[in-house]
């Protein structure tokens, strides 16, 4: 009898405890949520609205988009409208915003959530000297609008913003392999995140080294600063200071009368022979993007640069691939790279929510006179398996 209640009290404290579990699940992750219902339906759909002009305005691949995307723009904005109604919640409206936004497709076009607002919020101190005083105040003004409002954004998706607000993007370091009987050193760059040590050891490295050949494997490398190769990689690789441009181009709704004084110039004056019908039908002013590398020692260059890419080339790194192939410093080899030098962002803030939704704004037409989708990449200059281009590079040297 002593066992059986023995028994019977195990299985009360077990279906005690399992209902706690179950009311605190439930407390956390469902009930929580009404816990967070500051914004009206009516100021998440003048957000939502405003968002949508915004993109039919200003985003610089909105014709490409509309012509590849199975659904007008207009269709999936009903879509999104409808589902934003039944909303109960802010998290709700928070998780259609990213959704909304990544049915565009372009990864420089996104809902900035609040983990991806404190990371830009300390690399703007960090990056204050190389971004520059102007866009420094632009962004550190666009942060002071939204900040508070993202601390309640952080409580609402249980982000503790206190302990990550001074977190930055983590580097992934960098290899180097020597080859000293082809007179030839191998470097991977996983990413372009690197410390402020690591630029100098890299740099300094490559001008210690008395060789011919470098081979850069930038395979994989999905972006972050072009200073990392700008300012650090390259000046210690060429023998010439060489310049690249590429010119920005703006639709009409964006140019005002302050633009107007910064170097924005009408679409007639590009300097280009012949300019596709499609860029006259759709923008109407321009400035140039110079992107110039100065030799640390012009001595001290190497004879031949071999870049290796892949398609997972993107944004800082396709940068790279297409100065490089402008500037016909180096010979690339792998696959076609895969994109996002076709375009600036820009920051835009929502009215009520004070939500940051980055936005590409600025398309880019290349030295030949050429522009590209937002995830049309650089064709390599030798098409091989990108997974067996270090061994055709050593081959090449090797004869």
């Amino acid at each position: 009898m002593k066992n059986i209640k023995k028994l019977n009290a195990k299985k009360i404290i077990i279906v005690v405890v399992s209902l706690c579990l179950v009311v605190a699940l439930v407390y956390f992750g469902i009930v929580r949520d009404y816990l967070f219902r500051l914004y009206s339906v009516d100021q998440k759909l003048e957000d939502f609205n405003y968002l949508c002009e915004t993109i039919e305005a200003d985003y610089c691949f909105f014709e490409d988009w509309e012509e590849s995307y199975p659904l007008s723009f207009e269709k999936l904005r009903e879509q999104f409208k409808t589902k934003i109604l039944k909303t109960d919640t802010d998290k709700q409206f928070l998780n259609l915003l990213n959704e909304f936004m990544i049915e565009i497709r372009d990864p420089h076009s996104y809902l900035v959530n609040p983990k991806e607002f404190w990371i830009i919020a300390s690399n703007i101190e960090l990056k204050r000297e190389y971004i520059g005083e102007e866009a420094y105040n632009t962004y550190k003004e666009l942060n002071d609008l939204s900040s508070e409002n993202y601390k309640y954004w952080s409580r609402v998706i249980s982000h503790n913003y206190k302990k990550n607000k001074a977190y930055s993007y983590s580097s992934s370091g960098y290899s180097v392999k020597e080859y000293p009987e082809l007179n030839t050193i191998y470097v991977k760059i996983p990413m372009f995140t690197l410390t402020t040590d690591e630029r100098e050891e890299i740099k300094q490295y490559l001008l210690n080294k008395a060789t011919s050949n470098i081979i850069l494997d930038i395979r994989d490398n999905a972006g972050g600063y072009i200073d990392d190769w700008s300012e650090y990689i390259l000046p210690a690789i060429i023998k010439n200071e060489t310049s690249v441009s590429k010119y920005g181009l703006l639709k009409r709704s964006q140019v005002t009368n302050e633009l107007k004084e910064q170097n924005i110039l009408e679409l007639s004056n590009l300097p280009v022979a012949t300019l596709d019908p499609f860029i006259t039908a759709n923008y109407s002013h321009f400035f140039e993007v110079e992107t110039k590398v100065k030799p640390v020692n012009s001595k001290k260059g190497y004879d031949k640069l071999f870049l290796l890419v892949n398609q997972h080339c993107l944004s800082a790194s396709e940068q790279l691939i297409s100065w490089v192939k402008y500037s016909n410093t180096g010979t690339i080899v792998g696959s076609k790279s895969g994109g996002i030098d076709s375009g600036y962002s820009k920051m835009y803030t929502l009215p009520n929510t004070k939500l940051q939704v980055r936005i590409s704004n600025t398309r880019i037409l290349f030295p030949d006179g050429t522009i590209r989708t937002v995830l049309e990449g650089t064709p390599p200059d030798i098409e091989c398996n990108p997974q067996k281009a270090l061994e055709v590079v050593l081959d090449i040297i090797k004869n």
